[in-house]
């Protein structure tokens, strides 16, 4: 046991010999053996307990005995007391959850204040019984490792330990544990599957625990080259300005792991699985116009691209310009009236420049609707607007975004798109010089 302990620590870079820790102790069995094995390698540690409340007198019986032990060794100790049920009331959590969210915080208190590590004595059937868990409940990207050997300053150096083989060392040692009587409680998904589940996948298989064990070494291992691809693969496409992300569809159809890149790509959505794969499906269909609102976020298919952009950056305001020299606020065009003679510079789809007398006011720029329509210069006739978006190959998500400046009814500018017909440009009179901004 201290000889494969200390392999862990080295070989997986978890700890330095003799570097001081935090072990977390409930005072079972596997945390009462790991702070014994951590004193024999001579790492000075401090003990961190949390008493959750969650089973009355026993809880607090647990913090006694931790207390008693740490006292009698000679061990710094802290034991911290959080209120489980009260976190369960404000945020819906499972009591679960939530004793995990305070006891992690605990945690992080601790390696804040130093040591900077923090040793949990979770265990190689421990990080079985979470890929079964995984399993059922789903996974993402990263649930294939199950429990990790190190999660920030969280370290875990019994990982590669079975279970009887702790219990076998707290057996030859003589170290004193309490038993958890909810370990037992089939209420609890882990129970069933370590008291239901372990032991009929042993009398399928004889010695399949230590095979799914040693398999767990490698899924960590897969798990590592996993995440490693997703993130370089990932990182081949940057969100534009206004957050904005595009990614050609062919890139993920064609990828190694379509569904697994995708996932990835969207794990920040909180989208169900479900719809993750209804995603994949109207890529592969080459579905444009296929919207998944999630997260604050549209993801769309848009002639053969994903498109992630954000649910809320699009603005659908309207503005009165009925003075030059009095604009409304937040208007995204700006102004110049030019003198006579004065060059107006360079002309593009996001420049307009007429007459002044040419844009009579009051002039509203607004968002295009279905069915406008103007005529777009060096054109005959007139278009309809959205025929125009089409054309020129306007992004979906940014359609919605697409604004005309109208005046008396008729649209004198698709902004940053087209300019209409006929606007007269004599250098001779005053002229207004229009610049599409766009939102930022």
């Amino acid at each position: 046991m201290i000889d494969k302990v200390r392999s862990t620590l080295l070989q997986h870079g978890l700890a330095a010999e003799r570097e001081p820790l935090w072990v977390a102790v409930s005072g079972g069995c596997d945390s009462m053996v790991l702070l014994h094995v951590l004193r024999e390698l001579r790492h000075p540690v401090h003990v961190v307990h949390v008493d959750h409340g969650l089973r009355g007198a026993k809880s607090a019986a647990d913090a006694a005995f931790v207390e008693t032990h740490c006292r009698e060794l000679g061990v710094p100790f802290v034991v911290e007391r959080v209120d489980v049920e009260a976190l369960v009331r404000s945020s819906g959590l499972s009591k679960q959850m939530a004793a995990r969210e305070l006891r992690y915080a605990v945690f992080h208190q601790c390696v804040e204040k130093g040591p900077q590590r923090l040793a949990m004595a979770h265990h190689a059937d421990d990080a079985v019984e979470t890929l079964f868990i995984h399993l059922l409940q789903g996974m993402g990207t990263r649930g294939w490792g199950a429990i990790p050997l190190q999660s920030g300053p969280f370290i875990r150096p019994l990982l590669e330990v079975s279970r009887s083989a702790i219990r076998a060392y707290a057996r030859e040692k003589g170290i004193p544990f309490r038993e958890d009587a909810s370990n037992a409680d089939p209420a609890y998904l882990r129970n069933r599957v370590r008291h239901e589940l372990m032991p009929l996948v042993g009398e399928l298989r004889e010695g399949a625990d230590a095979v799914l064990r040693r398999d767990m070494v490698r899924n960590r291992e897969l798990a590592a080259v996993l995440a490693q691809w997703l993130d370089t693969t990932a990182s081949r496409w940057q969100p534009d300005a206004q957050g904005t992300l595009r990614i050609p569809a062919e890139a993920v159809l064609n990828s190694a792991a379509p569904s697994l890149l995708l996932t990835h790509l969207l794990r920040d959505l909180d989208l169900h699985p479900d719809r993750i794969g209804e995603v994949l499906k109207a890529l592969r269909a080459d579905h444009t116009g296929a919207q998944f609102p999630a997260g604050g976020m549209m993801v769309q298919v848009d002639r053969g691209h994903l498109v992630m952009a954000r649910g809320a950056s699009i603005q659908h305001d309207a503005w009165v310009i009925h003075a030059w020299d009095a604009l409304p606020a937040g208007l995204p065009i700006s102004v110049e009236v030019l003198p006579p003679d004065v060059d107006a510079g360079p002309l593009s789809p996001h420049v307009l420049v007429a007459e002044r007398d040419a844009l009579p006011l009051p002039m509203v720029l607004r968002p295009w609707r279905t069915g406008d329509r103007f005529r777009p210069s060096g054109m005959a006739g007139t278009k309809l607007v959205s025929d125009l978006l089409i054309d020129a190959k306007v992004p979906l998500h940014q359609k919605a975004g697409v604004h005309v400046l109208e005046s008396r009814g008729s649209i004198l500018w698709v902004c940053g798109q087209r300019v209409a017909d006929g606007l007269p440009m004599d250098r001779s009179r005053p002229r207004v010089r229009l610049v599409w901004n766009g939102f930022h």
